[in-house]
């Protein structure tokens, strides 16, 4: 090949040395999602949070356009308690100023404090 063909093909990515081609990115793994979703859902209630100063929707109700937030906020007090929660998902959710026990009880006992 010419310097000009070398030139015009490295112009539109063509490689000559190693690597030929460039690595696909990696997709998320199923835990890297979950705690995505997680994190998006809590911002859904952020709305909630500005107007009442916590995110402790009861279970029966919802919230503008999520008629499920209260069940959905159970099902997250379940999963902290079962120390199943992403700790970006505690922090976010305490932010939010959320009670993780709802009939007094103290918080779970093996949480370290930040």
């Amino acid at each position: 090949m010419t310097e000009e063909q070398i030139a015009e093909a490295e112009s539109i990515g063509v490689r000559f040395q190693p690597p030929y081609r460039v690595g696909k990115p990696k997709p998320p793994t199923r835990a890297e999602r979950r705690e995505s979703d997680l994190l998006c859902r809590l911002s859904k209630l952020e709305p909630f949070y500005r107007k009442h100063g916590h995110i402790n929707v009861k279970q029966l109700y919802g919230v503008d356009g999520w008629p499920g937030a209260g069940r959905w906020i159970a099902a997250l007090r379940a999963k902290y308690w079962h120390n199943t929660l992403p700790e970006s998902v505690v922090r976010k959710a305490e932010d939010l100023n959320i009670r993780w026990s709802m009939h007094g009880g103290s918080q779970r006992s093996n949480r370290q404090d930040d």
